[in-house]
């Protein structure tokens, strides 16, 4: 039985099983992905989304879509539904049409109407991502149940260029519909722009009675329309078809996904470092953590720079330099002021310490309030980060595929590239002893704020597989030296902390 889904002056949108058909009722100038009378065309009818296949096991009807080509195809469904194959542009997936999503919005005498359906599960990828196709002479094709149809109707003619505007704008318009929900690439560990297999189609009357519109972007109202309404729609069809809304993605698994993070492996690691009781309480209470809110955002928060904009290598060198930065103000500093001024400098260094931790910011709120805290941590970490140089220096030099050469160059020439007074001593340190370049493109609050690299521009970047357990290792072994040499100054000269001679 048909179904209406959207009707108007200038076209009938309706859905019909597993297809949504809509008829142009004047001449239209459409631009669309059809394999058969694709890109800008004025001679197009008909508008056709299709659901082709099953997402999963339907081999008859991928063999068959295979066999006939993508015009043959074309022919093939214009023929089992009575539409002339050469007035139709169609599109195909293996979403249901049931979960189509219409969205409508005006302005003016403007009318942007937007039809989308959407699944991300098999296909999701960001622009820029390997891909695993090349089309060659004999043609290739293949469907995934993560395809990103989208059907747009106009009520104003527009000019060629504001066709082709419109498309960049109903593609940003997905695009942040993906980035909302924070949809992962199946594909690399960047958040998703799309799916390798989407299609659109674009419809705008000709009537050469009304001026066409020349712009589509941002900044015209009909450029609003057509983001808003695809993205509205977009957000729609996912919730219908793969169950993607706010209350879901709001889980820790979903946002950290695409860096490796899994529930099976969560639970794994968290098994082997509670107790028996402890991992009991958690399986049963595991959907109250998972989809706290804060506790993503505490995994953005942890390197204190913008995770969505990294990847995988990029997270282990932030972890890192975190570790390495952290030697200084974590371990060596407290030691040293209780070395120095014995349990009241230890008592002094981590108030001044918890001052920078809380107030320490160059923001509006705090510049002026955190000023103070923030200097005296400089001021009490200063000594410290330069021991810390000289003992990762004595340590590279007795630790197996260290290099204390590179550890003393890099660490005297490159220290001042990270910004502030200490904390470049001891990440070039270590990344000259650990033989791998570190930092590289840091962003926070959506902006980049550097790009430097520190390390030997001839060794590789840091980030990879056993790097980590590498930087703890050596970060442990340093701490150890301090102990050591903490120790023995205390021995052979107790009278810093009121002993006998």
């Amino acid at each position: 039985m048909d179904e209406f889904i959207d009707q108007h002056e200038y076209c009938d949108l309706k859905r019909d099983g597993r297809f949504l058909i809509a008829e142009l009722l004047v001449p239209h100038q459409v631009l669309s992905t059809s394999a058969y009378r694709g890109g800008l065309c004025e001679r197009i009818r008909y508008l056709v989304n299709h659901q082709s296949c099953e997402g999963n096991g339907h081999d008859a009807r991928f063999a068959l879509i295979k066999q006939l080509g993508e015009v043959g195809y074309h022919r093939h469904v214009c023929v089992e539904r009575g539409l002339p194959p050469d007035a139709v542009a169609l599109m195909g997936t293996a979403a249901n049409m049931n979960y189509a999503a219409r969205v409508v919005e005006t302005h003016a005498e403007l009318r942007v109407c937007a039809v989308i359906t959407a699944g991300v599960e098999g296909n999701a990828g960001c622009a820029g991502d390997g891909a695993s196709w090349h089309e060659e002479d004999a043609g290739w094709r293949h469907l995934y149940e993560g395809t990103i149809n989208a059907m747009v109707f106009i009520n104003w003619p527009l000019t060629p260029g504001a066709m082709a505007r419109a498309v960049v704008t109903m593609t940003e318009g997905k695009s942040a519909a993906l980035r909302d929900l924070a949809i992962s690439s199946r594909y690399s560990s960047d958040l998703a722009t799309g799916t390798g297999t989407d299609q659109y189609c674009i419809a705008a009357p000709l009537d050469k009675t009304r001026v066409p519109k020349t712009n589509a972007g941002h900044h015209a109202k009909l450029g609003e329309l057509i983001g808003k309404s695809v993205r509205r729609a977009t957000l729609e069809a996912l919730r219908w078809q793969n169950g993607l809304e706010a209350s879901h993605t709001r889980s820790v698994f979903h946002a950290l996904q695409r860096f490796g993070f899994r529930e099976d492996r969560f639970l794994q690691a968290m098994e082997k470092r509670l107790k028996a009781d402890d991992f009991a309480l958690l399986e049963k209470n595991l959907k109250s953590v998972v989809y706290e809110p804060r506790v993503s955002a505490a995994a953005s928060m942890l390197v204190g720079r913008d995770t969505d904009v990294m990847n995988f290598a990029a997270c282990r060198r932030a972890g890192m330099e975190s570790l390495s930065e952290n030697a200084v103000d974590g371990f060596v500093s407290p030691v040293f002021w209780y070395a120095i001024l014995g349990l009241p400098g230890v008592v002094l260094f981590k108030v001044v310490s918890t001052m920078d931790s809380m107030v320490g910011f160059k923001t509006p709120q705090y510049r002026h309030f955190g000023w103070c805290g923030a200097r005296l941590d400089d001021v009490l970490n200063f000594i410290p980060a330069r021991l810390t140089y000289l003992g990762m220096v004595l340590v590279a030099f007795f630790m197996p595929g260290c290099s204390a050469r590179k550890a003393l160059l890099i660490g005297w020439r490159q220290h001042a590239l990270v910004p502030g007074p200490n904390s470049g001593w001891s990440e070039a340190t270590a990344a000259g002893a650990l033989q791998r370049r570190l930092v590289g493109p840091v962003w926070q609050g959506g902006t980049q704020i550097t790009d430097v690299w520190l390390g030997d521009g001839d060794d590789p970047e840091g980030g990879q597989l056993g790097d980590m357990r590498r930087m703890c290792v050596f970060v442990i072994a340093t701490c150890l030296f301090a102990i050591g040499l903490t120790v023995l100054y205390l021995f052979l000269i107790p009278e810093v902390h009121g002993g006998d001679s």
